[in-house]
């Protein structure tokens, strides 16, 4: 008994150091375990949330093609406007710009709770929310390209992924019992109390930095430059997260009809995506990248036809656990090539390409998405434009 014992533990120390060796990053730096600790933090807040925020304007009256409106204005102005954010982080910092941003957030969820008595603050969200968009995506994958190992990108990547899911997965729970229970009153104010605290672990080293400059039209040049369009067409295929951001959670709460049960299958379809995250980063080190992005992505336009069809909570839980798995081993090498790409031509030049291009393809399909709901609310025709948009993701070519 002692002996089976033994060997049972035995086996469970070998396979923990196996799975570290081989499945973890090693040596990561100090700037991006602090980046590590905010992200974590940040992410558990917006977690509790962000499902329910386009249900939110559902409930208050707003049509689908409103709710999509709001993101438009966002999507536009960020696009416009996201190399003013790049000047900021070359002027201020990295994490100096990701520590701005956070108020930026809470002020916005604070506006969205005042819409139902001043519905001008509507239009007050749309634009807080691009404002904290160029101020925070910029410098946290400049301040990630940059701090980052570039011989085990997508280990890190991905194992950030994996500790965001790791603690996000009771969010959606946890927001739809509040909401059940207490209203989106008391879930602002949690949401907001959180993210506050998502600040603490940028002032835990002084960062280093010297000012910089960065050209603003020079941005747009870049971003049109044929020379990279392959690159630009492939980021633009995340124009079908529109969907999946104003228009999904509606369709699912339309047949769930409740907050809890729409917290529980997004939660647990990031419990069941979760196990592969940390292989995928290990497999997107050392397989062909190309390849695995143009598998994935067939698998994933198909999970976006299959949605139409889904009428129970087991089927939504299925289909968006296989979208989850599928879209992670798109954005996971997606992500490693943009950053090794910035290594050879300037970290912040190519994550504001990034940017750039994913937002270009959001703006457009939110756009066109308005105009044809003006001829049509069909479920069909919304899942199969994101599905079409989605494969633009074949696209991407490895770095060289």
């Amino acid at each position: 008994m002692i002996n089976s014992n033994n060997n049972f533990l035995s086996q469970i120390i070998h396979f923990k150091n196996h799975f570290r060796k081989h499945y973890l990053p090693k040596n990561l730096k100090r700037e991006v375990l602090e980046l590590y600790a905010s992200t974590i933090i940040r992410n558990f807040a917006i977690s509790l949330i962000s499902i329910f925020v386009p249900v939110y304007f559902y409930t208050l009256g707003y049509s689908l093609q409103w709710i999509v409106f709001y993101y438009a204005i966002s999507f536009t102005v960020v696009f416009f406007t996201v190399p003013l954010g790049a000047k900021l982080s070359a002027r201020f910092g990295f994490e100096h710009c990701m520590l701005y941003s956070i108020p930026v957030l809470i002020v916005y969820y604070l506006i969205l709770y005042f819409i139902p008595s001043f519905p001008f603050c509507f239009f007050i969200a749309a634009f807080l929310l691009a404002f904290y968009k160029i101020i925070f995506w910029p410098a946290y994958h400049t301040d990630f390209a940059h701090y980052g190992n570039k011989f085990s990108r997508a280990k890190e990547i991905s194992t950030l992924n994996s500790l965001i899911y790791l603690v996000t997965v009771a969010g959606p729970i946890i927001g739809g019992i509040i909401l059940t229970i207490f209203g989106f009153k008391v879930l602002f104010i949690i949401v907001c109390l959180i993210l506050f605290t998502s600040i603490i672990p940028l002032f835990t080293t002084r960062e280093i930095f010297k000012p910089k400059k960065f050209g603003y039209f020079d941005a747009f040049k870049r971003f049109f430059n044929p020379r990279f369009y392959r690159a630009r067409l492939a980021l633009m295929g995340n124009a079908e997260s529109i969907v999946d951001t104003a228009c999904w959670p509606i369709f699912m709460f339309i047949v769930l009809t409740n907050y809890t049960s729409l917290g529980l299958i997004t939660s647990g379809s990031t419990v069941a995506s979760f196990f592969f995250i940390l292989f995928i980063g290990k497999w997107a080190d050392k397989k062909d990248r190309k390849r695995m992005i143009k598998i994935s992505t067939i698998i994933f336009s198909l999970t976006w036809l299959l949605r139409f069809f889904l009428k129970s909570g087991i089927g939504f839980f299925v289909a968006k656990s296989l979208a989850h798995i599928s879209w992670t081993a798109i954005s996971i090498p997606m992500t490693a090539i943009i950053y090794d790409a910035g290594c050879k031509r300037g970290n912040l030049k190519c994550i504001i390409f990034r940017e750039m291009s994913i937002y270009f393809g959001r703006f457009l399909m939110a756009w066109g998405l308005i105009g044809i709901l003006f001829f049509t609310n069909s479920w069909l025709v919304i899942f199969s434009l994101a599905a079409m948009a989605s494969l633009l993701y074949m696209s991407m070519k490895n770095s060289k």
